[in-house]
């Protein structure tokens, strides 16, 4: 629960300053037209703007897109309800396709038939 709450506000976080640096890029571009038709730095400046932002909104998307994946099989892995089972050291609930207790690092003993 504490997980998912986490990853939504890094969600929220990287949406916020992926804003901004679509911002830059229009402002990037903006001043890049700008210097081709008045003033040659402002070409330069503009430019450089724009390629800094569009850097930086392309990370921040693939880092919001590795957000929503964790968020997304974190909401998976609660609702698929697999039988639990106890581990024979700790007695710490684990799930039925898990081989070591993830509290104590036990082994878990399954049964073959």
């Amino acid at each position: 629960m504490r997980k998912k709450k986490e990853l939504r506000e890094k969600i929220s976080e990287t949406n916020r300053v992926r804003r901004i640096a679509v911002a830059g890029l229009i402002a990037g571009l903006t001043l890049t037209v700008l210097g081709l038709m008045l003033f040659t730095p402002l070409f330069i400046i503009g430019f450089t703007v724009f390629i800094i932002c569009t850097g930086t909104a392309s990370f921040l998307t693939s880092l919001k897109w590795g957000y929503s994946k964790a968020l997304k099989i974190e909401i998976e892995d609660e609702t698929v309800s697999l039988p639990a089972r106890l581990c024979p050291r700790c007695g710490t609930k684990v799930r039925k396709k898990v081989k070591y207790c993830p509290k104590c690092g036990k082994e878990i003993q399954t049964k073959k038939h």
